[in-house]
């Protein structure tokens, strides 16, 4: 277990929270790419547009 992984997920938290305010879309703009592997697995690309309000 990381002892960081609270204070990123809190922190990831708290800037989607920020972003939901100031933007009025969010649009997908290519293809995701993930990342599969034993030790980790995640998006390592996921390419967007943001729209302001």
């Amino acid at each position: 277990f990381c002892l960081g992984a609270y204070l990123g997920r809190a922190e990831i938290a708290a800037m989607l929270s920020a972003l939901r305010d100031l933007v009025a879309s969010v649009e997908l703009r290519g293809d995701t790419r993930r990342n599969y592997s034993n030790l980790l697995s995640g998006v390592t690309s996921l390419p967007v547009a943001l729209r302001g309000e």
